[in-house]
């Protein structure tokens, strides 16, 4: 089941952000990068500062527990960003990430906003796939197409 939180949930995601950042800690290990130590208190004031403006929080949950969530913006200027989608590795392939992002691109296409963008880890190449299916295309960021063509 998908569920939308408040931002006063935030500290929900802890466990789960804590699962990405591992994931990203070691992708930076494969690819030989230094690593930018983030705390979940540093993360979380990131994401609070965003969910002041226009926001949607999702979470995946079953049975209780949380195996997924989307945090998705839209700035100042009408763009749109999922800045964070995760599924936990043992409950990917069951359609979680796909409502998760769904959910997210229809929320964005309600409010008008047709520029999404997303970054994801160049050594994520999992991800990139995921992402190609919706409609986005790699670059720098990964940019949704929208109507054919980049905006």
């Amino acid at each position: 089941m998908i569920q939308t939180l408040m931002p006063s949930q935030l500290d929900r995601l802890a466990p789960l952000w804590a699962e990405l950042n591992a994931l990203h800690r070691d992708l930076d290990e494969a690819c030989g990068w230094p690593r930018k130590a983030t705390t979940w208190e540093q993360r979380r004031e990131e994401l609070s500062n965003k969910a002041k403006g226009n926001s949607l929080i999702q979470a995946a949950e079953v049975e209780g527990q949380f195996v997924g969530y989307c945090f998705a913006s839209i700035d100042d200027t009408n763009k749109g960003e999922i800045d964070s989608l995760f599924v936990l590795p043992s409950w990917r392939g069951r359609g979680f990430g796909k409502d998760l992002i769904e959910n997210a691109l229809q929320w964005f296409a309600d409010v008008d906003c047709t520029d999404v963008e997303i970054s994801v880890h160049p050594g994520n190449t999992q991800a990139f796939s995921f992402y190609w299916k919706f409609g986005f295309v790699t670059g720098p960021l990964m940019k949704r197409v929208v109507n054919g063509s980049l905006s």
